[in-house]
């Protein structure tokens, strides 16, 4: 016997970019003596990342007629057209999601008192969490919840190796401060730096950056070649390879590209084929993942998710409290990573990740940026900087780029963990240390 339960539908429109909006429609939810669940629909207008929400206005602790969630951690183990790009459903046709209540909503019944709500995102505007499959067929879920992720979520070593998980960063519009404070220099004890002023700037766009520093099992799983680097710590911050390796070597140095006189995104995002952000994109090209590094501004707004303060937990700004946060020489015989491995680099996530759930930001490997190195001195700090993008690339030679993060250096050098520090002098065509890694970024524009 079969129950007809109630349903609800939604779409979600935040961007005007398509020609047609996606829209949800005929939403039916039926329930199998078994407890098995079936919720059907329709997606007409667009292609869209549906999402679904289990409602019910029967919890003890919503008045009466008042629809709640049943809360993510309750959801888990969906299958069939959720958490992915749905194409638009034809004539005599349904898209159908299969749940298990009995299994992940135990102590509960799907009742009359319930209803699924699907939520169609354009897919130039997807939910919050984004986990990509390195291992065919190649294929990218999306969780509007970090309690959605299967397998426990991200501090599964899975998501370390065989997938990659990326978070969305609620930019657009926001007007920050970037920057070092005076106090925090004197409370390292070291001479203040004059190129990491206090100033404000304010992004164009949200942006998608990974939960943890590219790993290198992750990296030779998109170059098809998994036995090789560092097979006993695969789980540890890519190391040692150039941007050339990454970006590739004619437009992987173009950035920043200017045509007009004017900043050109396109052209500046453009990489070279045969390099590894090539491979990549290309395997995902259905997903429309444009995959890149960060900027520094985007680096620096991720890390502190919202907080002013030098170390991302809010808290002042100390040796004590920046070892918490991520590996560095004051840590780096902490017994915490895979293995016996005790001193450097460290596996992945060991340490407190910020408030949008982000690790290793403050410390393990410092992170390449897009930005060729510019002195911040000569900025106006009464004037908001809008899409900083660093200086220009010299019409000669190599650029010097600027790597963000703390790092596993020597000692006493905890003062490095804090939101603005800055390094440079780092050539295009220098093979990076073992201090130096990667974290993969997406503007969504």
């Amino acid at each position: 016997m079969k129950y007809c339960i109630a349903m609800f539908a939604v779409a979600v429109v935040e961007s005007a970019t398509f020609a047609a909006t996606p829209a949800i429609g005929n939403v039916q939810m039926e329930q199998e003596d078994s407890a098995r669940t079936t919720i059907t629909y329709e997606l007409t207008g667009a292609p869209a990342i549906v999402t679904v929400d289990i409602q019910t206005n029967a919890a003890p602790s919503s008045p009466e007629g008042e629809w709640v969630s049943i809360g993510a951690e309750n959801m888990k183990g969906m299958t069939g057209d959720v958490h992915r790009k749905v194409e638009v459903t034809g004539a005599d046709e349904h898209r159908t999601i299969v749940w298990h209540p009995e299994f992940y909503w135990p102590g509960s019944a799907v009742t009359a008192g319930a209803r699924a709500v699907v939520r169609a995102w354009p897919t130039n505007s997807p939910p919050d969490w984004m986990v990509i499959d390195l291992r065919e067929p190649f294929t990218v879920a999306w969780y509007p919840d970090a309690a959605l992720i299967p397998e426990g979520g991200v501090t599964n070593k899975i998501y370390k190796d065989e997938y990659l998980v990326m978070r969305r960063i609620p930019a657009k519009g926001v007007v920050w401060t970037m920057g070092t404070s005076a106090s925090d220099f004197t409370a390292a004890g070291i001479t203040a730096r004059t190129d990491e002023p206090r100033h404000k700037v304010s992004l164009s766009d949200d942006y998608y950056i990974g939960v943890y520093p590219l790993t290198a099992i992750q990296k030779a799983r998109v170059e098809n070649s998994e036995g090789a680097a560092e097979a006993d710590y695969p789980r540890r911050p890519l190391t040692g390879y150039k941007l050339r390796d990454m970006r590739g070597s004619s437009n992987g140095y173009a950035w920043p590209v200017y045509t007009n006189g004017d900043f050109d995104f396109e052209e500046s995002s453009k990489v070279d084929s045969g390099s590894w952000l090539y491979k990549f994109r290309n395997r995902y090209s259905a997903y429309g993942i444009r995959a890149d590094l960060p900027t520094e501004a985007q680096w620096e707004y991720a890390c502190r998710a919202g907080k002013g303060t030098s170390l991302n937990s809010g808290e002042a700004f100390t040796s004590a409290n920046a070892v918490k946060l991520g590996r560095c020489a004051e840590n780096a015989t902490d017994a915490d990573c895979e293995g016996d491995y005790t001193a450097g680099r460290c596996t992945v996530g060991s340490y407190k990740p910020n408030s949008w759930g982000l690790y290793d930001m403050h410390g393990n490997v410092m992170e390449a940026c897009l930005d060729v190195y510019s002195d911040f001195s000569t900025l106006d700090p009464t004037q908001v900087q809008m899409d900083p993008i660093g200086a220009e690339k010299p019409a000669e030679g190599y650029a010097s780029r600027v790597f963000r993060g703390g790092f596993s250096g020597s000692s006493g050098a905890w003062h490095r963990m804090r939101a603005g520090n800055r390094q440079y002098n780092f050539s295009d065509n220098t093979t990076p240390s073992s201090t130096q890694g990667y974290r993969l970024a997406w503007t969504l524009r």
